[in-house]
């Protein structure tokens, strides 16, 4: 499953808006999340 509270910094009122590169390792854990320009 996702670890939807990694996008929480980025979640308005409106919602989630933006593209975002998701990172994992090889085991399949989040490393991290990056909002792109």
């Amino acid at each position: 499953s996702f670890p939807a509270q990694s996008l929480q910094p980025y979640v308005t009122h409106n919602g989630i808006r933006g593209s975002f590169a998701i990172y994992f390792d090889d085991n399949n854990k989040l490393q991290r999340v990056e909002k792109l320009r």
